[in-house]
Order: structure tokens, then C-alpha cells, then sequence
């Protein structure tokens, strides 16, 4: 489902899946569940929605601006996945083509994550998490409606381009899309998090009409526009280029608003 795809529905709440870590040291668990459907003690959740289960290794998000730059094996897998990913996309990569990516063996692939499927779940979590902790927190803490917007462009914005790569893409905004390759239960958990994100910019275009200063525009047209200006930089935005992401995050930011907002007299 990609994002243009959601409409204002309730959250769905999927079953519990699991299976083992590749590495023999704990169970991972997808999905919500109540507190009897676990044959351990009731698990607590991240901000990605993954419940964190006693026995289960915990990840850093590789792709945050707060990564450490110190030498970690399984952030490189997940960073040297999703460029491959995003370059051959989903079906045709391997996990051959990952560990040879990393400087590893296939067998010593599966030490590390316990398959293709759950390593493109997790890139995408990791990829929501950035968003929520870096535009959609900021966006909720905004005084007004009209701040609210300007948050979410600029700070959306400078997410993609500060984390392009010199190939000129930003590999896990790209990927976010690729949910053919997820489970039934993966897709709605992802899915989930991009509709909660559609309907903060959706209402905070709401709300400026009401106030009479959005220009006259359809809001959901509005809405779908705005996020697909924002997330086609990842396509084209060089970070070799003239402008550096505060720049374009400026300039961005001055386009939308000119298009969305009233001019005061």
C-alpha cells in the first residue's frame, strides 16, 4: 500500500506472529496481542511497535542522526540492505548480495537477522521511527496549526536529504514503499504508522481552513500533494548539489506554504 493509498480509518490491531531469532537468542514478535497470547512475561513496546521480549537482542536505529559512528556489524546490514534493496529492489536482491555487500558469508548473515522479509520490516520501522522522532514529536509540540505545517515540511524535508547518499537517493524513504514484500501482519503495522502521519498533516490543513487561511483547496488533494513533493526529494535530491538540506529544507518549505496559505493583505 503506498501512502497515497489511506483514508481516514481506525487502527487496525493484528494478531501476534512470531519466530525464532536467526541467531538462537530469543523469539521476535510482530503484531499486538493481550498479555495471555504471550508464553512469556507481557512484553513492553517501542515507539516502532515491536515488542521487546526478554531474550530478544536489542537494535539501535542504524539510519537515526544519532547513530554512533563506531564500528557495528548489524547497522551495516541494515544500512548495505536497503541500498541494494532500493537499487535492485525487493525480489531481486539476495541475501548472497547483502552479505557479500558487508564482507561476510551467507550463514554469517543469519547470525546476525533471521531473514529477507524481517530485515525489510525492520529497515522500515527504523525508517518510521526517524520520521516520528524527528518530524511528527516536533510537529505535536507546535503552538498552532499554521506552525505545525511548517514543522513537518522543514523538518520532513531535511530527514530525506540529510540522510542521502552520494548515489543521490535516501534509501529507506524509498523503501518504506516496498510493503509487497512484508507479511500480512508486517504491512498493517506499517501501515498503521504512514496513516497516523497522513492524518496529523491532513488535520493541520483542517484546521487552517477552518481558521480561513488555507488558500481554496480540496484537504485531502492538499495533503497527498504536500507528501508527495516531500517524499519525491529522495528520488532526485543530490547531496553534491548547490543547495545543503537546510537550504532546500528553506526553500521547500517556501513553495508548499506559498501554495497552501492565504497571502495576508
Amino acid at each position: 500500500m503506498c501512502w497515497s493509498s489511506f483514508a481516514r480509518v481506525p487502527f487496525l490491531k493484528n494478531r501476534l506472529t512470531h519466530r525464532p531469532l536467526g541467531d538462537g537468542t530469543g523469539t521476535e514478535y510482530i503484531g499486538a496481542a493481550t498479555e495471555s497470547e504471550y508464553p512469556v512475561q507481557a512484553p513492553q513496546y517501542s515507539v516502532t511497535g515491536r515488542a521487546i521480549i526478554y531474550g530478544m537482542r536489542p537494535t539501535k536505529n542504524p539510519f537515526s542522526a544519532t547513530a554512533s559512528d563506531e564500528p557495528d556489524r548489524l547497522a551495516e546490514i541494515y544500512r548495505a540492505a536497503a541500498q541494494i534493496i532500493c537499487e535492485k529492489g525487493y525480489d531481486a536482491t539476495s541475501m548472497n548480495d547483502i552479505a557479500e555487500a558487508v564482507g561476510i558469508t551467507k550463514s554469517g548473515l543469519y547470525h546476525h537477522v533471521s531473514g529477507k522479509r524481517n530485515l525489510l520490516f525492520n529497515i522500515m520501522s527504523f525508517g518510521m521511527d526517524s520520521l516520528e522522532e524527528e518530524v511528527i514529536i516536533p510537529a505535536q509540540t507546535a503552538d498552532d496549526a499554521e506552525q505545525r505545517i511548517r514543522s513537518i515540511i522543514r523538518n520532513h524535508v531535511h530527514l530525506i536529504t540529510s540522510r542521502s547518499t552520494p548515489h543521490g537517493n535516501s534509501p529507506v524513504t524509498i523503501l518504506v514503499d516496498e510493503v509487497a514484500g512484508l507479511t500480512l501482519a508486517q504491512r498493517r503495522k506499517i501501515d498503521q504508522r504512514k496513516r497516523a502521519y497522513v492524518n496529523l498533516i491532513r488535520d493541520a490543513l483542517s484546521k487552517l481552513k477552518e481558521e480561513g487561511k488555507l488558500r481554496d483547496l480540496d484537504v485531502t488533494a492538499a495533503t497527498f500533494s504536500l507528501l508527495g513533493m516531500i517524499l519525491w526529494l529522495s528520488r532526485w535530491y543530490k547531496p553534491q548539489g548547490r543547495l545543503n538540506p537546510d537550504e532546500l529544507s528553506d526553500e521547500v518549505t517556501k513553495i508548499a506554504l506559498s501554495g497552501l496559505l492565504r497571502q495576508e493583505p
